[in-house]
């Protein structure tokens, strides 16, 4: 019914918009805090955008794994566990990282060198990120969608505090990429 429906997708409502605001609130950060904040946020979006690459890998398997498992859960099959699939994601952001240097080097600008150093730091908070995509199923099919909103609160409050303190910190856009990668840390493995 409707209300079965809402009561499931209510829920999600702050977790998309806790999403949202890890994704972009370090840009935000990096522009207000560091000195010369627009040239770093340049630089950092060079390098997140390389990162995206891992993002789009794993959202792209979530879309197709996601529908399988709940597909098994109806049918009350548990699938075997996901260490496997969870050690592939986490390989991403390495040969990401491996790549994008080698591309780096014969096509970008020396002045946006700086960006690679975040390659792998956000590439590996997106891994975690698709890691926590899997788990997801879990809670959609046991209705416990209000947990994913309040686990996306706490990654979501980490990221704006760990944005202030950690940019402040370095002195750095290495501090955003530090802040958005625990936040997907957290998101996986308060879900886990």
């Amino acid at each position: 019914t409707i209300i079965n429906a809402l009561k499931v997708c209510l829920p999600l409502l702050p977790h998309s918009i806790g999403y949202v605001l890890i994704t972009m609130s370090d840009r935000f950060f990096i522009d207000i805090m560091l000195e010369d904040g627009k040239s770093q946020l340049g630089i950092y979006t060079v390098g997140y955008t390389f990162a995206m690459i891992v993002l789009v890998l794993v959202d792209s398997f979530s879309k197709g794994y996601s529908p399988w498992l709940l597909k098994k859960l109806n049918k009350f099959s548990m699938p075997h566990n996901n260490y496997r699939l969870m050690m592939y994601m986490l390989s991403l952001p390495v040969l990401i990282y491996i790549i994008s240097s080698i591309y780096f080097y014969f096509f970008i600008p020396p002045s946006y060198f700086n960006a690679i150093r975040v390659i792998f730091i956000i590439g590996l908070g997106y891994s975690f990120y698709g890691m926590y995509l899997t788990l997801l199923p879990y809670y959609i099919h046991f209705k416990k969608s209000m947990v994913l909103g309040i686990i996306t609160f706490i990654a979501t409050a980490f990221n704006l505090w760990g944005n202030y303190y950690l940019i402040d910190m370095y002195n750095d856009i290495i501090g955003a990429a530090i802040s958005t990668m625990v936040s997907y840390f957290l998101m996986f493995i308060l879900t886990f």
